[in-house]
């Protein structure tokens, strides 16, 4: 029988052997994650050449208070969003293998997910909802992991979107599960950068 890789069983993320090792010990869908997560990391404000991959738009504050407190923020929710795609491929896999129970509410949420790919469909979260009390009466457990297994067929081949930038610009989620130390730095008081522009202006038209 092949090995999955010389050195690993399975992908020492997800724990398939489904997917080809890429490297690492990493499989195919882990391993591009993986690196990305390292790069956001090398991540440093004092050295552009690290920061490829950074939205050019929050280098373009002259309010350097608000610069950092920005860098902070999108480096954390972007490592975030990744370290969720990771659990959500463990989690994923560990269903699939029957380490975790599927029920109607898994079910749910996977034809949900699928729906709000179908761009033609509007109101896709009403679309399913509430329908895990009926999966699980009309389905036992066996028929629940069949039924998942097809609808797992067709999300593992609808691409990643990768990270959402406006989910981390608008949202607090991503701050309020910031290291204490790091949240320290983003809560302080500095100059909203609407103000900054307006004081900037205001001196102009002063100068003038």
């Amino acid at each position: 029988m092949k090995k999955w890789s010389h050195e690993y069983a399975k992908c020492q993320n997800c724990g398939s052997e489904r997917f080809p090792h890429k490297g690492r010990g990493y499989c195919k869908r882990c391993y591009p994650l993986v690196k990305r997560m390292e790069k956001i990391d090398s991540w440093d404000l004092s050295n552009p050449q690290s920061l490829k991959g950074y939205p050019v738009m929050a280098l373009t504050y002259r309010n350097e208070n608000y610069k950092r407190k920005l860098f902070i923020e999108l480096k954390y929710g972007c490592k975030a969003q990744i370290k969720e795609r990771l659990d959500f491929l463990r989690h994923r896999e560990a269903k699939l293998t029957g380490q975790v129970q599927i029920d109607g509410l898994t079910l749910e949420m996977s034809l949900a997910r699928i729906a709000s790919k179908c761009r033609k469909i509007k109101d896709y979260r009403r679309l399913f909802f509430g329908c895990a009390g009926s999966i699980d009466a009309h389905f036992d457990a066996e028929q629940k992991r069949y039924l998942f297994s097809l609808l797992n067929r067709i999300e593992e081949n609808i691409p990643w979107s990768g990270i959402n930038w406006q989910k981390i610009f608008l949202s607090k989620r991503y701050i309020d599960n910031m290291p204490s130390l790091l949240k320290q730095e983003c809560t302080m008081e500095d100059e909203n950068p609407e103000d900054y522009k307006e004081k900037s202006y205001k001196k102009k038209r002063t100068k003038e």
